[in-house]
C-alpha cells in the first residue's frame, strides 16, 4: 500500500528521501516524559538507521511532515512472524488533540494486517499515562510490565507491554 488519504492528513508509506525529514521532526516533539533516551537537537540519524523507513508511515499536512508511525516485526523467527511491534507514534505538538494520532493508529493497523500480522504489541512508558489511555481506547491491553526499567531524571520508571490481537479487533483500526 502506497498512500491513505484519510481525514484532513495525507498519510503514506515513508520512502528513503523522507529520511533526514523524519530525523529532523524526531528532534522537535520528544522528551523523556514519551521515550527513554535523548532524541533532541543532535541526536544520531535513525530513519534509515535503525529503523527501516519501509516500516514508516508518515503524515504530512500541506507538504509538511506532522507525524508518523513504525510498525515492523517483534523478533525475525519464523515462529514469531505473526506478531508486529509498534514502535512508535509520533505527533507534531500543534497536532495534538486532532484525529491524527488515530488516523495514524489506523494505518499502523492496517498495515499490521496487510502483512499477516494477529497479534501487535508496544512498549510505554509507565510514566505517560496520556499514551496508555490512548493505546487503551485503540483496544491494546496491557501484557505485563517491566518494574523500574528505566532511570530518567533520578526517578525509576515502568515499562509497560501492551497488546492487541488483530485477529479479533474491530474498533477504530
Amino acid at each position: 500500500m502506497v498512500a491513505r488519504a484519510q481525514g484532513r492528513f495525507a498519510i503514506r508509506r515513508a520512502e528513503a528521501r523522507d529520511s533526514a525529514a523524519l530525523d529532523a521532526f524526531d528532534a522537535n516533539i520528544w522528551d523523556l516524559s514519551m521515550t527513554p533516551t535523548d532524541l533532541g537537537p543532535g541526536h544520531q540519524p535513525r530513519f534509515g538507521v535503525t529503523i527501516p523507513v519501509e516500516d514508516t508511515w508518515i503524515a504530512e499536512d500541506a507538504g509538511q511532515v506532522v507525524g508518523y508511525a513504525v510498525i515492523g516485526r517483534r523478533t525475525t523467527l519464523e515462529s514469531n512472524r505473526h506478531v508486529g511491534v509498534l514502535r512508535a507514534i509520533a505527533v507534531a505538538p500543534a497536532q495534538r488533540g486532532t484525529s491524527l494520532a488515530q488516523e495514524l493508529m489506523g494505518a499502523a493497523i492496517a498495515a499490521a494486517r496487510e502483512r499477516g500480522m494477529r497479534k501487535l504489541c508496544l512498549t510505554v512508558l509507565g510514566s505517560n499515562p496520556r499514551a496508555i489511555a490512548f493505546y487503551k481506547r485503540h483496544g491494546f491491553v496491557v501484557e505485563g510490565t517491566l518494574r523500574d526499567e528505566f532511570l530518567l531524571r533520578d526517578v525509576y520508571v515502568d515499562d509497560v507491554l501492551m497488546a492487541l490481537d488483530l485477529a479479533s479487533y474491530a474498533g477504530k483500526g
